[in-house]
This record gives structure tokens, sequence and C-alpha cells, in this order.
């Protein structure tokens, strides 16, 4: 993808607010050729969509990426590794791999997957500016859906039709959704009318077969035109198919197969096949009608093939069914009510092509209508339109959480854009002069934490980037007698490798630092290699104004560009130690190495230790900031190196560019685009409660420390170190404080007396976007896949997996919301989360509105380890939990969960008693006789609060249900049909107390497997939708804070 071609300074771009974008599109389909990116093969309607946006875009200035899969050698590799087509737009394979180097080197401002919602979860995709979904399917299972709109800024349909069905099943998503259109060519689609005659009686049908040819044992589409055949016996059908993705399924194969043979058994019918673009415009042009009787199990979300018949010409006569009554103008064509299947339905239809074939004058209004309509549908207007939308967010966005972008500028060390962005935010600027009052970068400082040459020679992999480049740029490095100027050289370390790469050159290096000068002059004289280099080098203490000499074959500067606040002026600076261009000879070449990211997340190893926390950057690079400074001059070239994510998670490289001395001026970046289209940056705050903690309390803050920008502890009487440990760890922000125990409950009420009054002590101050609560005896597993998650979503919550490390018990994990936003967006706008509950306390909406839509927060575990053992975690919940709950119980006795965690604690005491009772009588199964009427009271509990499938605490109601059934021995042993974590089906071995709370269960496993495979609600009249229920607990989505399995919890 690079672009090395020299461009003229007028020739450059538009800038700013409204520069270009750089759009990358991923689409997983039927396998792509050249031949397939020039429309020359049979394609599918969402996949030619996506090329005609494409052209559009790239037409309107913009960068274009395409990812998709390529057609295989036998060897399984790819035909081509990129293809750039006449349009300027590039193709790549979309295998990881492939995706990964490019999206990570270019982190495009706009990525937009077509039709495939997992590939919007993927990490890769962290920095792109805005991410959009483009759906071109109807929705069947809005859990998996919904899963994946974490990371998803836009959810784009292809009519209000299709957005309106992903809406009423998934509520939360219509703040974020936009219905666009289904581009076409519209110029390719007036040339293929040209000289065109309609043949009389012609009509044509486009559509995979399974959507009108082959309905089970019939064929609408056959029927009707068999009841045409009647009424006008000339008639004729040319039926055209495109090759899909679904190819090579055996139910796919099947229905094609019947297909065929349908068409070869019915007469006046002509099997066209899969034809390509050009071929189909003119079948389609000579076509008087397209005929189309859609069936009721599939309702078209745009309808291409609608669109081309309308700009061909070709009145349409179809089913009045989904988007088709949108995409469809009212006068191009007829529209027919019912299901095609049915002889009324039949008659309609015929009727509707008949009136149209014997009425010229309708006909022909019919045609001006259809082309004026499909003129909207034109790959430049629709593209005119995505465009706005696009940088319309940006705008938005920008200016409703300019704080955000001003925060994430900082972060990135980009002083620069965080200037800028000042002028749009002027409470900055305040934070902005602190930051740089109290910038640490000195040459002595650098001195301080450089590593020794001897460490990083052959260990620096930079180092190898910078020296594939120059192998390609110095062929006969071998022989070539240079002059190089190594600036910013620091230890040595990379003048001993040009040493060693050119071995005929002299190298200068030059650095701010007398000290490190001082070491590499000793290093290489007497070091390395023994001095063999001694008379090729020389090292001096000079800044960019002061070089000593001028003229040098190659100018190096190794990460020095990121530490001015304006890097293209100190370029120009250094570009005039290279050697000017001759008549004879190409000016002196200058390679800059550059870091790419929050390099500063590498440097903060833990609170307790600072010495390596080094704030010297002041630009943050990205490719266009590269290309805008030097992307026009001679010889330009741009690697990139993908460097380990940071501690926080972030996506960190390095840039190598090079180029030639000119004479041309080097440009500017245009710090407007990157400030605008820059990402929020969302902050997490972290809050804790704490007693006698000092065993446990460093690990948990070591495990948040490298995510967290501030940290709130409040202590409810520690008489240890706790409060002394815990301090470090507030260095960033946050804060150590007593807050005793509750004032407000009974004095003999275990400490702290209420843990929710606590919980929301600790949480009362904090300021970021996000809050985590986590406890002493916790520490968080994976913490650097956090933040990727908080960002601009629907989702108000999410769950993190609470891992029970227990030695006597089996492994078993709960699912609490532990992570919500401060400020909730949504139906919860507005409300302040606090937990309502003395113990087994949750942050919730109300005492019982849970935090909703929450999401399972994929690769983040808290580990808990208050209850290692069965002893300790008795002791603690008789002396401690139960108390408590019983407490919370008269002073809450509406709270649902409480209700919950009374039944569940029945068990327990069942369970103890059941434990007794097998030591002192050595039978293995005692009955239970003291406890048996609590436990009595539990299972009532159950059976009347919580046996429902639906219920938002069901998961665990029906755990406490299994054990309260067993324990009382009551009820029977069912082996039931189910599905596994996967959607599998497995069978279980489970009790139930009566033959009714079997059959529900029985009914919600049935109802479970038709969410899976079922079709989505159609709606076939205007006036009669149909109403699918609101997606509000579909798995993985979350709406419950899931009950402690080990108690207290």
């Amino acid at each position: 993808m690079r672009e090395t071609k020299r461009r003229a300074p007028e020739e450059r771009p538009r800038r700013g607010k409204d520069a270009p974008l750089e759009i990358h599109f991923y689409c997983e389909s039927v396998p792509f050729t050249e031949e397939t990116i020039r429309l020359e093969t049979s394609l599918g309607g969402s996949e030619s969509a996506l090329i005609h946006l494409a052209r559009g875009m790239a037409g309107r200035g913009h960068t274009i990426v395409v990812y998709t899969r390529f057609a295989r050698d036998e060897d399984g590799s790819p035909v081509m590794e990129s293809y750039r087509d006449d349009f300027g737009i590039w193709w790549f394979d979309n295998s990881k791999a492939m995706m990964n180097s490019i999206i990570r080197a270019r982190q495009p401002e706009v990525f937009v997957s077509l039709r495939h919602p997992g590939i919007m979860q993927w990490a890769s995709l962290t920095d792109c500016k805005l991410r959009l979904l483009w759906n071109e399917d109807l929705l069947t299972t809005p859990g998996d859906y919904f899963a994946s709109a974490w990371q998803t800024d836009l959810h784009v349909f292809v009519s209000d039709y299709h957005m309106e069905q992903y809406c009423r099943e998934i509520p939360d998503l219509r703040p974020l959704s936009w219905a666009t259109r289904n581009p076409v060519d519209m110029a390719a689609l007036r040339a293929a009318v040209d000289g065109v005659e309609k043949e009389p009686d012609r009509l044509i049908h486009i559509s995979r077969p399974e959507r009108a040819m082959v309905a089970g044992e019939r064929s609408p589409l056959l029927e009707a035109f068999a009841r045409l055949r009647k009424l006008r016996p000339d008639a004729t059908l040319a039926v055209a198919r495109y090759h899909s993705m679904y190819e090579g399924n055996p139910n796919v194969d099947a229905v094609c197969d019947r297909a065929d043979e349908l068409v070869a058994e019915t007469e006046g019918v002509e099997y066209l096949g899969a034809l390509n673009k050009e071929q189909l415009y003119g079948e389609i042009a000579r076509s008087q009608l397209m005929l189309y009787p859609g069936v009721r199990t599939f309702a078209e979300t745009s309808c291409i093939a609608a669109i081309e018949a309308q700009a061909l010409g070709t009145p349409l006569v179809c089913t009045d069914i989904g988007a088709l009554r949108e995409t469809l103008h009212t006068d191009a064509g007829r529209s027919v009510s019912g299901d095609s299947l049915d002889e009324e339905y039949q008659e309609a239809c015929v009727d509707a092509c008949v009136a149209l074939l014997a009425d010229g004058d309708a006909y022909r209004r019919a045609q001006a209508a259809g082309r004026e309509w499909a003129a909207r549908y034109d790959m430049h207007a629709v593209a005119a339109e995505w465009e706005t939308k696009i940088l319309g967010m940006f705008d938005e966005r920008f200016e409703t959480r300019t704080s955000a972008v001003f925060d994430r500028a900082l972060w990135n060390d980009d002083i620069r854009a965080a200037e800028h962005i000042t002028e749009s935010y002027p409470e900055g600027e305040v934070i902005l002069a602190e930051r740089i009052a109290t910038s640490n970068e000195t040459p002595e400082r650098y001195a301080e934490t450089a590593l020794s040459p001897a460490d990083e020679f052959g260990h620096n992999q930079r180092f190898e980037v910078v020296f594939y480049a120059l192998e390609r740029l110095f062929p006969n490095h071998g022989t070539d007698e240079l002059r190089i100027l190594d600036f910013a050289g620091g230890n040595g370390s990379l003048s001993a490798c040009l040493l060693r790469f050119f071995p005929q050159a002299n190298v200068d290096m030059v650095d701010y630092s007398g000290e490190l000068v001082n070491g590499a002059k000793r290093w290489i004289g007497e070091e390395f290699d023994d001095g063999a280099h001694a008379d090729r080098f020389q090292a001096f203490v000079a800044d960019v104004e002061s070089v000593p000499s001028t003229g040098y074959d190659l100018v190096l500067a190794g990460e020095i560009a990121e530490h001015f606040t304006r890097p293209e002026e100190f370029l120009t600076r250094l570009e005039t130690h290279a050697a000017e261009p001759t008549d004879d000879a190409p000016g002196g070449a200058v390679l800059i190495t550059v870091p790419q990211g929050p390099f500063a997340e590498y440097m903060h190893a833990n609170s307790l230790d600072w010495s390596r926390h080094l704030r010297g950057h002041k630009f943050c690079f990205d490719h266009r900031d590269l290309e805008a400074i030097a992307g026009h001059r001679d010889g330009y070239d741009q690697i990139h190196m993908i460097n380990d994510d940071t501690p926080r998670g972030s996506l960190c490289g390095h840039y190598v560019a090079h180029w030639r001395r000119d004479g041309q001026e080097l440009g500017a970046p245009d710090i407007e685009r990157k400030a605008r289209r820059m990402r929020p940056r969302d902050r997490l705050s972290v809050c804790m409660i704490a007693k006698d903690g000092e065993n446990d309390i460093a690990r948990c803050l070591k495990s948040v420390d490298a995510i967290a920008d501030e940290v709130w502890i409040a202590d409810t009487g520690s008489r240890d170190a706790t409060m002394q440990l815990a301090k470090p760890y507030t260095r960033n922000g946050g804060d150590v404080w007593s807050i005793g125990k509750c004032p407000d409950v009974p004095a003999d009420l275990p400490s702290p007396g209420d843990f929710g009054w606590a919980r929301n002590q600790s949480a009362s101050r904090v300021t970021g976007d996000w809050v985590l609560w986590i406890d002493c005896d916790e520490f968080l597993e994976n913490p650097e896949n956090v933040h990727k998650f908080l960002t601009d979503n629907p989702f108000n919550g999410y769950v993190l997996r609470q891992c029970h490390v227990m030695k006597d018990a089996p492994y078993r994990f709960d699912k609490p919301i532990r992570l919500f936003r401060r400020e909730p967006v949504g139906t919860q706008a507005g409300t302040q989360y606090q937990c309502h509950a003395a113990i087994h306390e949750h942050f919730q909406a109300d005492v019982n509105d849970l935090i909703e839509p929450a999401l399972i927060m994929s690769g983040v575990d808290i580990i808990h380890l208050g209850y290692v053992n069965e002893r300790l975690r008795r002791t603690k919940c008789q002396s401690r939990n139960i108390p408590l709950l019983l407490h919370d119980r008269q002073v809450r006795p509406d709270r649902e969960l409480g209700l919950l965690l009374e039944a569940r604690e029945y068990c327990n005491y069942a369970k103890w008693e059941k434990e007794q009772a097998a030591q002192a009588t050595g039978d293995p199964n005692p009955p239970i006789l003291r406890e048996r009427k609590k436990l009595e009271r539990a299972l009532s509990i159950l059976s009347h609060g919580f046996f429902d499938p639906q219920g938002k605490y069901w998961e665990a109601a029906f755990e406490v249900y299994q054990d309260a059934v067993r324990l009382l021995g009551v009820g029977s042993e069912f082996l039931v049909g189910d599905l596994g974590p996967h959607g599998e089906m497995v069978t279980r071995t489970l009790w139930f107390a009566n033959v009714e709370h079997y059959e529900t269960y029985v009914r919600d496993v049935a109802r479970r497997i038709r969410e899976m495979s079922r079709l989505p609600a159609i709606d076939w009249a205007a006036d009669e939708v149909e109403e699918a229920p609101a997606a509000q607990h579909v798995a993985p989505v979350v709406g419950a804070a899931a009950l402690d399995a080990a108690a207290g919890g």
C-alpha cells in the first residue's frame, strides 16, 4: 500500500475537518479474483453493493481498502497478495494476519464490516476511529448480534424496514442506527439500455432459488408463470441466479438442484445461469417485466435486482413484503399482498402482469417512475450520503466529548494535538500547562534510563526494520563509500550496526547527552569488535543546529522527531545536513523512526517504582502525519513494525520512513483532521472497601494498577497496615480514607454494618467514565483486556466472571456486574447506580432494577481468594453474612434478590445439618430434620417467586432450587435434553418438585432451540406489524448480577 510516486504540493488533498477519509471494508463472501472485482463474474447483491460503494467513495477522493476472501491456488495460497483496481481501491485477502498488519499500521479512520458482526469484536480494531457494521441480512439471533455491539459505533441498514426489524428486537440499538440504501452504478445501467429493444412478453427472475423458485415441493414462481401462459401463451421466463457464499452447503445445493429440475421441466422457461453485471443488465433491459413472487419465509431488506430493473426500464411485479415497498416506487410496477403459494395471490400476480403488458401508457409511466426513482440509488449519490454521515459523526463526537478527546491527546503525549484542541476546550489550557511544566525530559535523565549499548546491540527489533529499509535503499552497501549521520544516536548501538552494515562508510554520531556520547566513543572505540571500526567513527555533543558537518549521503534520526511539538520544523533543519541533489546524483537519504501509540504505558512498571517513568514525547505520529510531511518527496516509503501490546492493552508500534532530499519543502501534519477524528478516551475509576487487608490489598491493587486512572479506597476500620500499603497506588488519582462503620445500623451488627453503604461511600468520589469495584481478597486476571471495552456503545455495565478459589470444593464462578458507567446511557440515562443491600450488594439502578443492558466481558476474570476452604467460608457466613442478611431482610423486605438469598441460606443450614448428622451417625444420606421447615420455606420461595426461565435471577435460582429439592427428597429425577454452553445438545439429570416445573423447563429448552435458528418476524402489511419481544436478557447479553454461589461473595 505504499504510495512512492512524487506528488506536487498543489495536488495535495483538502485538509481539516473535511479531509479525505481512509476507509477499510471487511467482507466474507465468495472467493474473489481480479475478474470478480471488475464485476466480470456473477456476484450477489450485498457484494456488488460493496464494490459500488467503494467505487463511489474512491471517486470522492477517499482512500479505500477492501479485505475479502481471495480465491485459492491448489496449495491453499491466495491467487494474489493484493490488487489495486482502476478506481484506485486497494484489495487484500481477509486473512487475520494480512488484516492485522495493515490495520495496525494504518489505524484507519473508518472500518466497515459488511454483514459480519463477529469481526467487530476483534482487538485490532481498537484504534480505528469509527467502526461501522453494515448489515444486509435479517436479524435471526439477537443475542449473538448484540454481543458484538460493544465495539460498534454505528449500525448501518439498507432500508427503514431493515432498521426497524433490528430495533424492535434490540431497542438499545436505535440511537446508534442509520438507514442508507444499496448503491448501483447508474452510468453502467444507462449504458446497458442503449440500443436494446424489449422482447414482447419476456419476463425475467433473478434471485437465489429458495426465495421464490423452490418452496418445499412447490414453486411459487413457476406456478404463477404457468397461470400467465394460459393468458399470454407466448410469454417466456428467463431465470438467473448468482454465486453465493452458501454454495457447498448440502441443503443449499439440494435446493439449487431442485430448481434446475423444475426449470428443465417447465415449458417457456430459460435458465441463464450465473451472469456478470454486464450480461445481467442486458438481459433485464430486453425483458418486459421482472417477476418476483417472494415467499413468506424471506423478506428482502433492499433487493438490488428491483433497483436495477427500475433503472433499466423494466417494471417489477413482486410480493408486498419487507423492504420492497420502499425499494419499488409505487408507480414503477405492482406489488401484491399475500402468500405467494395461495391461489388468490397467484391470480392477483398474473393480473398485475397482464395489466402492465396490455396497457402501453401504464407501462411507460411505470418505466419513467422507475428510472427516476432508481437515480436515488446511484453509487455517487449514496457515497455522498455516507461521507456526510461519517464526517457528521466525527464532528458530533468531537463537539460533545471534547474533553475526552483532549484527554486522549494528552495520554498519547501528543502535545501538538492537545494545544489545538484547547481552542475548542479552554479548560484544557491549565491542564496542558501543568503537563508541560512537569515534563522530566533532560539529557541527563535520558542518560540515566538508557540501556547499555552492548545490551541493545543485536536485540533491538526496530533496528532489523531499519536495516531492511537500508538494504533496499543501498543495495551495494558492502562497497558504498558513504558519509552517514546518526542523529540522536544515544548509546551508540545503532552506529555500531551501521559500521558493520556499511564496512566502507564513515559514521558520525550526534547526541544531546555528553555522558551518552562519551560512552559511545568508549564502547565503539575499545570494546565493540575490539575497536576495529574506531577510525571510521566520530561522536559529538550537538543539537540539530550545530551538527559540525553537512553533505551526508544518509541521515538517520531514530526516535527523536516525536520529542518536538512541530516535528516538520525539526526535520526541515535535519534535512539540511543531507547532500543536495545534483544532475548526476540524487539527494542524500533521510531515514527516521518514530513510535506509534501511547509509549508511556510501557514505562509505568507499577506505582511503587517510578524510576523509568519518563514523559518526553510531544507528538504522537500516525501514518497520515508522516505522509503529510514527506509523502510527496522523492523515494518516500514507510514501513510499520508491530510492538507487543502495552500493560494497558494499547496497540503500539514503530514507523520507519525514508525519503531523499530533492529541493522540495516538507509538508505539515493536518492537526485539525487528526484532532477531530481522534477517539475519546474513557477514564476508569477503581473503588474498593477494605479492612485489615494487609495480606491481600497489594496483590489486588497491583492487578489494576496499570489500567486504573484513579483508585478510591474506603477503609472501614483497619488496625493493620492496609491504608499505608494502599496509598502509593493513588498517586495518579484517588485517595485512601477512613469511613468506619455505618452509623445507621444496630451496634451489634458485624462491621461494616451495611456493605451497600460502605460500597456507596467508596464510589462517591469517582470521576471516571467507568467504575470497577473490587475487594481486597480479589485480583483482576488479564487486566490488559479491559480498556478496549470502555468506549461509546449501548452497554451500561459489564459482567466479569468471579472465580472462587477453594481447595475443598469444585471450581465455580459467578457473573456479577462489576464494571459500570458512571453516567448511564439509553433508557437508564440520568440514573445513579448504587448498592441497595447490607450484604451481597451489587450496584444497581434501584433495589430491584439491574444495570441494563450489560454484557459479559470476555477475557477478563476476577479471582476471589476469600473462601479458600469450606471452614473459612462457613465461619464468615455464620458470623458476618447471615446476621447482615437477616438485618437486610428487615429493612429491605421488597428486595427480590434478598428473598432468593434467604432461600439459599436455608439450603446452607440444611447442608450443614446433613454433614453433621452424617459424621455423627455414619449414615451417608441422613434426612433433614432440624432445618426442614426452613428448607420447605426455601422451596416455596423458589417455586412461587423465581421459577421463571426468563426471569433475571433464573440461573442462580434454579441452582438453589436443585439443592432444595434434593435435600428435601421430594419430586422426581428426570433425564432432560438441554443446550450446552456452545449451543450443542447435551443431556442433564435434574430434579423437579412436580410435573409442572418439569414441563416449564422443557418448554424453555424448546424456546431456546427455536431462537438459535428461528426466522425473524416478517410484516406482511404496513398496518399489521408482528411485534417481536425486545432482546432484554438474551444470552450472552446479561441483565442480571448473578447470585454469588459461595455465601458472602
